[in-house]
């Protein structure tokens, strides 16, 4: 007998124990199913403990070994232990997250099998004897069995699935599986066409020095790709990926939308002439496996993906690109842990020793003060590619306009001039549905979700009431709750409406609109874009998804609906991110030869944010914001680790989290620690969602391992405190949001 250590798939940090027969072959991070109370459930193998602190007589032996070799290559596994410390987590949760679903649930690691026929002697007899004359497909089969000595694969053969299982009924053929042989992509390399010339674009000088800095330091480096919208990023991305796999290298290229997937697979694609995979929710969890396994036995020369893709195995990865750096849907907001992927990808590229390139035309403040301590290495592209055109830039005040659901009179007009010369208009309203409010015109009634205190947003076209906090749905009410009038109308525009009004103003023209209502069907989200592509949607509405990474070269316009809801927050990174949203927005128009132009409804035209980012760019307005954070102690300059409590009673969870407060102000004056700030408890932004009452408790420093060491000490002394079980509570190391 000897001991085994486990991790099951639960977010605390407790591992337990069993015994296992010496003769079974098992490695850290191999599968098995133990007894867990009255279930079996799988767990991983983290390690082979010489003692236990559970008495031998109480330990349990394993039921059965799924997996002989462990499913994490060393790099990998150093990283998701890493990640299990700085995200004060269990091991557990962090490796089954990291698996495909079917390997969490317990299935088989098997790839894909092979299946050949062979003829058996009986039917050899068969075919001599003419048995088979007239059963003409079954003596053609066995005809052609009996030519190939070592039998036909099934998979590359014509013969009948249905024609085989007759004769192996018969006993005249048999059928084997073949131990699993991957086809390892590096063999394209041989030939000619592995790299597409044709497509091969040239690069500008800038372009081509950022290609060489990367190529010329080999090892790991993160490099921050910090190019303006349409300066060629993407190329430049193609470039280093060419050296990378030319030298037999995988390469995994993240991103942070599936709606981008399509884009850059056609850009992949059409460059290298080698197996391409594609990692993210929308894919079967049979197809996530395969994808999986592929990458894992060097099938795979290039994975792209989401956040999760992250978690891929690779046979050799040579180059980790993270596109959109900036982007929050990086960092896991709901469900599991609460980790950032642009943050373990520098780990893991660290773990590897290869290049990480995050690009951005809008870097995150976090990644522009990585830069000034040295972290990382810029790479500048602050001229536009190929023939792209500048941008101009105009500000129209709602004040002062007429302004008819939402579009102004001049915004219309410049419409109409640009849809005239045969251009595509891009209007961008980060409101889906048809209006987010439906009051009682009598009284004043607003139709809420009782789950959330939020107003419910009317969609049209369902005929339906949808919370866009919880999902929940209900149906219109035919009259008011409270005074009986049946008088109900909407206020506000969301992009349902924008739409319809756009259909009327412009019946001339195909409207292609995307959101997440729109694209909600598998396929729907590529069609729009080829739409897009041939012109026959001339007009675009999109909410922020259409923000990011598209490349449409006939859009000359592209204005921004309404952003003033953006401007008061009491989010301190609120700026940062609508500076980062409008850059990107605007980005979509000007990206071929055509002049293009902007422009931006607001009924704040002298926000101070408006000014900076119109009159001198997203450079100068982040040097700012980065100064008057450092000034005020937040991030980059400290950091923050928030506590999210949640109950179905407010004060339950303000209990909680003042136990939470009294224990690190005791540990404080113990230990002597200086500089801890403790903010709270403190009602979230939205203090109520789907019937659970939310509470923040945040704690920052300016020193990261001071934060650490405190978090460590309420880890281990936790199971103390004697804390309220019916309250969750979750730990958001850097968090990006307090909703």
């Amino acid at each position: 007998m000897r001991l085994i250590r486990v991790a099951l798939a639960i977010p605390l940090p407790r591992y337990f124990d069993y015994w296992f027969d010496e003769s079974v072959s098992l490695q850290i991070g191999s599968r098995v199913i133990v007894p867990f109370g009255r279930q079996e459930r799988v767990a991983i193998v983290i390690d082979f403990p010489t003692q236990s602190a559970v008495a031998e007589s109480q330990l349990k032996p394993i039921r059965r070994v799924l997996d002989e070799c462990g499913l994490f290559n060393d790099e990998l596994y150093r990283l998701l232990t890493w990640a299990a410390g700085y995200y004060q987590t269990g091991l557990g949760e962090v490796l089954f997250q990291a698996l495909p679903v079917k390997l969490r649930q317990g299935e088989a690691n098997q790839s894909a099998v092979q299946s050949r026929w062979k003829i058996t002697p009986a039917g050899q007899t068969a075919l001599a004897q003419g048995d088979l004359k007239r059963a003409k497909k079954q003596q053609l089969a066995l005809q052609r069995l009996a030519a190939a000595e070592n039998g036909i694969l099934q998979t590359d053969s014509e013969l009948s699935r249905a024609i085989c299982r007759t004769l192996q009924e018969k006993g005249l053929i048999i059928g084997e599986t073949l131990p699993y042989q991957p086809e390892l992509w590096q063999t394209a390399l041989a030939t000619a066409n592995w790299l597409r010339q044709e497509n091969k674009l040239r690069l500008n000088q800038q372009q081509a020095l950022a290609v060489s800095a990367v190529n010329f330091n080999q090892g790991f480096q993160c490099w921050l790709l910090d190019g303006v919208t349409g300066s060629g990023k993407t190329e430049v991305y193609l470039h280093l990926m060419e050296n990378v796999l030319q030298q037999g290298k995988q390469v995994l290229l993240l991103i942070p939308e599936i709606g981008l997937t399509p884009q850059l697979v056609r850009h992949v694609s059409n460059r290298f002439n080698l197996p391409i995979d594609v990692l993210h929710s929308n894919l079967t969890d049979s197809q996530r496996l395969l994808v999986w396994q592929r990458a894992k036995n060097g099938e795979s020369a290039v994975v792209i993906g989401t956040r999760s893709a992250l978690f891929t195995q690779f046979q050799d990865l040579g180059l980790i690109i993270l596109d959109e750096e900036h982007d929050l849907s990086y960092k896991q907001q709901d469900g599991g842990w609460r980790h950032h992927a642009r943050d373990l990808a520098v780990m893991r590229a660290k773990n590897n020793a290869v290049p990480l390139i995050l690009g951005s035309a809008t870097p995150s403040l976090e990644s522009l003060a990585n830069v000034e301590n040295g972290k990382y290495r810029p790479l500048i592209l602050n001229q536009r590619a190929m023939n792209s055109t500048a941008l101009s830039h105009r500000v129209l005040d709602l004040k002062k306009q007429r302004v008819d659901r939402g579009l102004s009179e001049q915004l219309l007009h410049l419409m109409r001039q640009h849809l005239e010369r045969g251009n595509q208009v891009l209007l961008f309203l980060n409101r889906r549905g048809y209006a987010p409010i439906l009051l009682c015109h009598e009284c004043g009634w607003i139709a809420e979700c009782s789950h959330c205190d939020r107003p419910y947003t009317y969609h049209k076209k369902q005929a339906v009431l949808i919370c866009h906090h919880c999902e929940r749905k209900v149906k219109i009410p035919r009259q008011c709750p409270i005074c009986g009038s049946t008088h109900l109308i909407t206020s506000g525009i969301g992009t349902e409406q924008l739409e319809n009004v756009l259909a009327e103003k412009f019946p001339q023209y195909g409207i292609a609109r995307l959101d997440r209502d729109s694209t909600a069907r598998k396929g729907v989200m590529e069609q729009r874009l080829e739409e897009i592509k041939s012109k026959k949607s001339q007009i675009l509405i999109g909410t922020q998804m259409l923000a990011k990474g598209h490349h449409f070269p006939d859009v000359t316009l592209v204005a921004m609906v309404n952003i003033d809801g953006a401007l008061f927050s009491e989010d301190f990174r609120s700026e940062e991110r609508l500076a980062q949203l409008y850059v990107q927005v605007a980005g979509r128009a000007g990206r071929s030869e055509k002049a293009g132009e902007v422009v931006l409804q607001t009924h704040f035209p002298q926000h101070p944010l408006l000014q900076t980012l119109l009159q001198q760019g997203y450079a100068q307005f982040a040097k700012q914001v980065l100064q008057q954070r450092q000034s005020m102690g937040l991030p980059p300059f400290a950091s923050q680790a928030l506590f999210r409590a949640k109950s179905k009673n407010s004060q339950s969870a303000v209990d909680y989290l003042s136990q939470l407060v009294m224990f690190f102000d005791d540990h404080v004056k113990k230990q002597q620690i200086e500089g801890l700030q403790i903010l709270g408890p403190i009602e979230a932004l939205q203090a109520k969602k789907a019937g659970q009452y939310h509470w923040h408790l945040l704690l920052q420093h300016r020193s990261r391992a001071v934060l650490q060491h405190c978090l460590n000490q309420f880890a281990a002394h936790k199971g103390g405190l004697n804390l309220n079980p019916t309250v969750r509570c979750i730990l958001d190391i850097d968090p990006q949001d307090f909703g």
